[in-house]
């Protein structure tokens, strides 16, 4: 990574934060399967956990609605334009939890979207069922990230516990828990990111 600026690195995670990845699943399923799903069902973050037909089919309807998942998905609102507001004061990259096989659809998204934002798309894996899976945590030290902004409790807890700046993205059921520990900051949206970044 380029280091000319010296400015802050700021880590996005991908799906709930920039991709609407459970709305445009929820439409998918409608559309394809007529089941209606609710974003309230999802209180964990994976379709084969909370699927009727059971995990396996619901893993293959995954599989079928990421090998169709367009590059027209418009991002999650705001987002856009509160990265380009932090492209002035940090670099900005994605770490993510997807897997290599989507590290095309995944690049070709982010970039028609967000073009001249990330300067580096990470993909670390999902742990159910990546070989390469890595923590995101790990990937925030080495790259010298100076806050990771994810949906997902473990890897802000985790990153957090690590002494790296963490902010969790939305109110989403999946990421509920009593009390966060100090420190981490819950935002409801990008312009909760922006007070607490600019």
């Amino acid at each position: 990574m380029s280091k000319t600026e010296n400015k802050p690195i700021i880590a996005v995670d991908v799906d709930e934060v920039i991709f609407p990845f459970v709305d445009d699943l929820i439409e998918y399923v409608d559309r394809q399967h007529s089941v209606k799903l609710s974003r309230e069902e999802f209180v964990t973050y994976s379709l084969a956990d909370i699927w009727k037909g059971g995990p396996h089919e619901g893993a293959e309807v995954i599989k079928a609605y990421v090998d169709q998942q367009g590059i027209e998905v418009a991002p999650v609102k705001g987002a856009a334009e509160a990265l380009g507001q932090l492209c002035a004061k940090y670099e900005v990259v994605i770490i993510t939890a997807r897997d290599l096989d989507v590290q095309d659809k995944t690049k070709n998204w982010a970039y028609r979207h967000f073009p001249d934002i990330f300067k580096e798309i990470h993909l670390v894996g999902n742990q159910k069922d990546s070989v390469s899976y890595r923590e995101k945590a790990e990937v925030c030290k080495e790259l010298g990230v100076f806050c990771l902004i994810d949906d997902s409790l473990k890897p802000v807890v985790q990153t957090h516990a690590a002494g790296i700046k963490s902010i969790l993205f939305g109110n989403y059921p999946w990421n509920q828990m009593e009390e966060l520990p100090a420190g981490i900051d819950r935002v409801e949206d990008w312009k909760g990111v922006l007070k607490i970044l600019l």
